[in-house]
C-alpha cells in the first residue's frame, strides 16, 4: 500500500473527503450513532484494479470489510465513487452485512431482509434457504398478528422471485421505472395465475381481484419500508407505487369495483330452522354426557365402538375407538363448538382458540391477537363470562349459563369438586322431583384434554398447548353438519372400503359455513321480545348498524303472520272505513 498521504489523494481523486464523510454519517444518524459502525475508508489494489473497503474500529480477523469497486458498473453520473461506497456500507451495517457485496445492486435481498426484521416483530425467525416462518420463543416483543405476518410472507414471496429471476436492481424504486415493473409483474399474475390448486377452471378464473389487491398491498408496504426513516430502511427518498397507481392499474386489468349485494338480502330464515339445530346439538351432547355421568366419570365409555350409535334412536354421534382415551370426543367436537356458537353467537376462532384462565392467556396468548378466556363470575359461580379481547378491534364479555341436564345422573367430580347442580322442582301432577344440571363449558373442561386451551389439538401429545386449528375443524364441520348423511367408496391399494358420514344436512337450512351459525343466533334473537338490540349488539360485538345490515336474515314466516293479521277483508271492512 503506497504512503498515509498518497493514500489519502487516491481517496481524494475518488471522491472522498473528511467533511462529505462527517456530513454523510450526520445525514443517517440511526446507523452511524452505534459504536460498532465506526472506521475508516481505506483503498486496496488488487491485481491492477483498485476496490474501496471499510476498516471498522478495533482489532480481529475480519474487521476490514470489502464494499465494491472504484468504478462500480452502474455509477450514476451525479455521484462519486465514494458516494456510491458510502451507500454499499451504509446497506451492509444496515443488514449486519447480510447482504453481500455482488447482490447489493439488486432488488431481491432487500426483500429477503424486509421479511426478516417483520418476522421478528411477529415472534418468528426467517430462514431465508426455506423462506418459511420458524417460531421463536424467545421473541417476547411481538407486534404484529402472526396471521397477518404470514400472509404478507405468501404475497410478497411472489414478487420476490420475480424480480430474483430478472435481476432488477434495487435503484428502480425512486425511478419511473417501478411503475412498468409493478405493471408488468400484475400482468403476469394475471396471466400466468397462481398455484395450480387455487384456480377455479370450472369459472376460467386464475385470480380475482380481491387476491390482486393483497399481492400489491404487500409489494406497497415493502416499498413503504425502503423508503421511510421512521419504520423502515430508509435507502430512498420517495417511490412511484402509490395507492392511487394501484386502484388505477387494478381498475384497467380488472374493470371498475362493482360493491356486491349482500347475501342475506334474499336469503331465508325461519325460526323453526334455528330451533331445530339447537335441538340437533343439545340431543347429542347430552346423550354424551349421560353416559358419562352414568360411568361415574369414566370417558373410556365413549370408545365402545367406532360404528356404534348412541342409545337414542336418530343420534349421529358416534363413538371412536380410534381417538387416546384422554381426548374420546374425537371429531364429534363439532356438535360442542357448534352449540355455543347457536347459542352465543360466537365467531369460531373465539370459541375454538380460548384459553381456559386468564393465566393461561397470559402465558401462551400474543397482544396484537384476538384472544379469549373462561372466567367464573365472583358474584354468581354457576355462570361462566367469555373475556373476549381485540376481535375485530373489540373488546367484550359474554356470560354463559346455559346447562347440560343429565336428569337423574349425578355428574362426577372434578379437579376435587363436583360439577353441575342438583335442581328440585315439581312435576305437572304435583310431584316433587329432580334433576342434576352442569354448565356447557363445565362438561367440555371435563370432557376436552387438559391444556391451557378448552379445546386442545388433537394431537396434544405431539403438540401440547396448542389449539384446534381452525382449517381442520372447518372440513370436519362440513362433513359432519353441512353434508347430509352419505357413504363414499374408496380404492386403495389394500383394496375398496367405505366410509360412512353422519350429516345432519344443514345445507337444507341454507347454513353452508360456521359463520352461518353467528347469523342464525342474531336473525332469531333479534325478532325475540324483550331483546334489546343495543344489548344484542354488545354480545355480538358488533354496532347495531352492522348487525342489521349484514347479518339478519329474512324470516318470511313472520311476514306472513304479521300480513295474516291484517288481511285485506279486514282492512275494507265497513266498521274500519267509517261508511
Amino acid at each position: 500500500m503506497k504512503s498515509d498521504s498518497a493514500h489519502q489523494k487516491l481517496k481524494q481523486l475518488n471522491g472522498w473527503s473528511s467533511s462529505l464523510e462527517s456530513a454523510l454519517k450526520r445525514t443517517h444518524k440511526e446507523t452511524f450513532s452505534n459504536p460498532s459502525s465506526n472506521g475508516t475508508f481505506k483503498i486496496k489494489k488488487i491485481k491492477e484494479r483498485f476496490f474501496w473497503y471499510y476498516q471498522l474500529s478495533g482489532s480481529g480477523k475480519g474487521r476490514s470489510k470489502y464494499l465494491c469497486s472504484t468504478e462500480p458498473r452502474d455509477l450514476s453520473k451525479k455521484s462519486s465513487s465514494f458516494e456510491y461506497a458510502f451507500d454499499v456500507l451504509k446497506i451492509k451495517l444496515d443488514t449486519q452485512f447480510k447482504i453481500k457485496s455482488k447482490d447489493s445492486h439488486l432488488l431481491h435481498p432487500f426483500i429477503t431482509e424486509y421479511i426478516s426484521r417483520n418476522a421478528k416483530s411477529g415472534g418468528y425467525h426467517f430462514d431465508v434457504e426455506s423462506f418459511k416462518l420458524v417460531k421463536d420463543v424467545d421473541l417476547k416483543n411481538i407486534k404484529i398478528n402472526s396471521t397477518t405476518l404470514k400472509n404478507r410472507l405468501i404475497h410478497i414471496k411472489s414478487f420476490y422471485l420475480y424480480v430474483k429471476e430478472r435481476d432488477i436492481p434495487v435503484s428502480i424504486i425512486p425511478s419511473k421505472g417501478l411503475t412498468t415493473l409493478i405493471r408488468d409483474y400484475v400482468e403476469n399474475l394475471r396471466d400466468v395465475g397462481k398455484k395450480k390448486r387455487y384456480l377455479n377452471e370450472s369459472k376460467g378464473e386464475v385470480i380475482r381481484r380481491a387476491t390482486i389487491k393483497n399481492y400489491l398491498r404487500s409489494v406497497r408496504f415493502f416499498m413503504d419500508w425502503m423508503v421511510s426513516e421512521d419504520f423502515g430502511f430508509g435507502l430512498f427518498e420517495s417511490h412511484k407505487f402509490t395507492l392511487d397507481f394501484q386502484i388505477k392499474l387494478i381498475g384497467e386489468l380488472w374493470g371498475d369495483w362493482i360493491p356486491p349485494q349482500d347475501k342475506n338480502d334474499m336469503i331465508l330464515f325461519r325460526q323453526e330452522d334455528y330451533k331445530k339445530c339447537i335441538n340437533d346439538c343439545v340431543e347429542i351432547v347430552r346423550e354424551k354426557w349421560i353416559s358419562i355421568c352414568k360411568s361415574g366419570g369414566d370417558k373410556e365409555v365413549l370408545r365402545r365402538g367406532y360404528n356404534e350409535r348412541t342409545s337414542v334412536k336418530g343420534i349421529k354421534g358416534r363413538f371412536h375407538t380410534n381417538q387416546p382415551a384422554d381426548n374420546p370426543i374425537g371429531i364429534d367436537i363439532v356438535y360442542f363448538v357448534s352449540l355455543l356458537q347457536l347459542r352465543y353467537g360466537f365467531r369460531i376462532s373465539e370459541i375454538l382458540k380460548s384459553f381456559r384462565s386468564e393465566d393461561d392467556m397470559n402465558k401462551f396468548g400474543t397482544p396484537v391477537e384476538m384472544r379469549s378466556y373462561f372466567s367464573k363470575d365472583s358474584y354468581n359461580t354457576d355462570v361462566y363470562l367469555l373475556y373476549i379481547l381485540n376481535s375485530k378491534n373489540r373488546n367484550r364479555i359474554v356470560p354463559i349459563d346455559e346447562t347440560i341436564w343429565s336428569f337423574h345422573e349425578k355428574p362426577p367430580m372434578h379437579n376435587g369438586k363436583q360439577l353441575g347442580k342438583k335442581i328440585e322442582f315439581e312435576t305437572k301432577d304435583g310431584k316433587k322431583d329432580f334433576r342434576w344440571e352442569t354448565n356447557i363449558i363445565d362438561v367440555c373442561m371435563f370432557l376436552f384434554p387438559q391444556s391451557s386451551y378448552l379445546f386442545t389439538s388433537p394431537n396434544f401429545n405431539s403438540k401440547p398447548n396448542q389449539p384446534y386449528q381452525t382449517n381442520y375443524y372447518i372440513g370436519l364441520f362440513k362433513n359432519r353438519m353441512v353434508e347430509e348423511e352419505k357413504t363414499i367408496i374408496r380404492n386403495r391399494k389394500s383394496g375398496v372400503y367405505k366410509e360412512k358420514f353422519d350429516g345432519l344436512g344443514w345445507k337444507n337450512r341454507l347454513i353452508t359455513s360456521t359463520h352461518h351459525l353467528r347469523k342464525y343466533f342474531i336473525s332469531y334473537m333479534i325478532r325475540q321480545d324483550g331483546v334489546q338490540p343495543q344489548e344484542l349488539a354488545e354480545i355480538c360485538g358488533h354496532t347495531i348498524q352492522t348487525m342489521l345490515e349484514h347479518y339478519k336474515r329474512m324470516d318470511v314466516d313472520m311476514g306472513r303472520k304479521t300480513l295474516k293479521t291484517n288481511r285485506i277483508q279486514s282492512i275494507l271492512s265497513k266498521d274500519n272505513l267509517n261508511l
